[in-house]
């Protein structure tokens, strides 16, 4: 049995010369030492000996020499066979069969059998262009939600089968009993990939996000314990939300508690999440929470529910932590949850809480233009928008002079550029060669140094950066505005402000007042003491 592998494309390495990987591939897989003095190595359509300048002249003669990092120099193929299942003749028959078949009439290829371990496996490298029409290599990927198959299992498992066939070798399904179909679901790491699919850069998005995915735990661990009364009903509304949950124990923490929420790839440690979400920790929040409230003095009326999502300051915003709550308004929660005003019973949900988080935001940028540009009515609202439009177009027209002012150097600049960039390769064709001397031409009729036209790069360059991040905020402060604008228009009362503000005041002197008292009593402490 013969299984073939895409081990990955070959890419620009960040720094040094641009064919390196490309060239440390190929020596890896003609190494003499893993391939019996170099008798199990070939190549079809170029020389083992200049196998890497032939795909280099390839690429350079159809003009695919990008710069970009991202770009696909070749392909690495492996085919391993069972151990003690082939001798080396016949490995090598096979693979130099799979190679002139599926890449012999249009790419250049190297390809070698290695014997240094217990199972004989081959090595494939291939150019990404081909030398008949330019046309670069094209690999189609398995997606199981559009029901298409790879090339992987319509073409290369296939092939390989019928040629080990063939040579009297045994397929992938008879020595497996699985099909080629069936394959990629039942290999572990293609389930991983499947289903713990991942968006480009998602990972540091999230590590970014000021609401990630351990908040979304942490806030249905508290509500959770807000609703149970033991540790029994505890496990059953994991169960009931969705959670999976299983227990550990490590030598560092104790006994711990692993929580799997829907739609995560894999279990967190509830210790990782911080000391309240311990094991022993939110079995004493459960405890705790049975203990009755403090009797504070307050007149009783209708209080409105107010979300402390920050604490909003002259200076600076920052969030509350639940540790910095004072026992006046949590007090004012637990009277909202005797009233009714209890969250809703529906799962948690990641992205509807991060969108909310950013309605949230829009609503604090508002908040802060209303108090700084003291806008009490329509009249004003409409003067700030007026004045942040101009200041809006007042930047447009700096970055329209700036380029005005840029157009007599553009080609200078683009030659300067073009310059270090052609420096940076350690190989250069006649074609580049020419290009580098038309370039040092150009900065040379110029009358500039290479000095004098990096640092007016540099110059230029921190100018336009400066302007394009003036002009987001000023966008961001006219769509808050207009926001702004729009809520004046909703045709809601006047007077529902006043009583805003003097509720919020009634909620402030209950909260100076049970601090006073709590300061009196440990004063009156402090002198037993004594």
């Amino acid at each position: 049995m013969a299984i073939s592998k895409i081990i990955g494309h070959i890419n620009p390495p960040k720094s040094g010369w641009r064919y390196k990987v490309l060239q440390n591939v190929i020596n890896y897989i003609l190494n003499p030492e893993k391939t019996a003095g170099g008798v199990l190595a070939g190549s079809v359509n170029c020389s083992l000996d200049s196998a890497l300048q032939d795909m280099i002249s390839t690429k350079e003669y159809y003009g695919k020499t990008s710069s970009n990092r991202s770009e696909r120099l070749g392909y690495h193929f492996t085919i391993s066979f069972l151990p003690n299942s082939i001798n080396e003749s016949t490995a090598y028959e096979i693979i130099k069969e799979f190679v002139e078949k599926y890449l012999g009439t249009e790419y250049e290829a190297v390809f070698a059998v290695h014997n240094d371990k217990e199972h004989i496996h081959g090595h494939i490298c291939f150019n990404s262009v081909r030398f008949t029409d330019g046309r670069k290599y094209r690999y189609m990927k398995d997606n199981p939600y559009q029901n298409i198959k790879g090339d992987w299992r319509t073409i290369i498992q296939p092939l390989l089968d019928e040629i080990c066939l063939k040579h009297g070798q045994t397929t992938l399904e008879m020595d497996t009993g699985v099909s080629i179909d069936d394959w990629t679901d039942k290999d572990p790491k293609k389930i991983k990939k499947k289903y713990n699919r991942r968006k480009r850069n998602e990972y540091y998005k999230e590590k970014k996000a000021t609401y990630n995915k351990n908040h979304f735990i942490q806030h249905d661990i508290d509500d959770i314990i807000l609703r149970v009364s033991s540790m029994e009903e505890f496990y059953e509304e994991l169960i009931n939300r969705g959670y999976h949950y299983k227990f550990g124990n490590s030598k560092e923490h104790g006994p711990y508690l692993s929580v799997l929420p829907p739609t995560f790839p894999r279990y967190r440690k509830t210790y990782q999440l911080g000391d309240s979400y311990t094991l022993e920790a939110i079995e004493k929040r459960i405890k705790d929470k049975r203990k009755p409230l403090p009797i504070l003095p307050y007149e009783d009326k209708e209080l409105r529910f107010y979300v402390p999502v920050n604490v909003l300051r002259f200076q600076y915003t920052r969030y509350m932590k639940k540790t910095e709550m004072y026992p006046a308004l949590k007090y004012y929660y637990a009277k909202l949850y005797r009233l009714g005003v209890k969250p809703s019973n529906k799962k948690s949900n990641y992205i509807t809480a991060k969108e909310i988080l950013k309605e949230i935001r829009c609503l604090e940028k508002q908040m802060e233009l209303v108090y700084t540009k003291q806008i009490t009515n329509v009249t004003a609202c409409q003067l700030a928008i007026a004045d942040t439009m101009n200041n809006l177009k007042k930047e447009e027209e700096t970055l329209n002079t700036l380029a005005q002012n840029n157009k007599p150097f553009i080609g200078v600049v683009r030659a300067y550029k073009q310059t270090l960039n052609l420096k940076s390769y350690t190989y250069l064709s006649a074609e580049h060669q020419q290009q580098l001397q038309d370039c040092m031409k150009i900065i040379k009729a110029s009358d500039k140094t290479e000095a004098e036209l990096q640092d007016y790069i540099e110059l230029l360059q921190s100018s336009k950066k400066g302007i394009n991040k003036r002009r987001k905020t000023l966008n961001e402060e006219l769509i808050a505005l207009n926001a702004v604008y729009k809520r004046f228009n909703d045709g809601k009362k006047q007077d529902e402000q006043p009583a805003i503000e003097e509720d919020f005041k009634d909620y402030q002197r209950v909260q100076l007042q049970y601090m006073s008292q709590n300061e009196l009593i440990r004063n009156q402490g402090r002198e037993r003491n004594k």
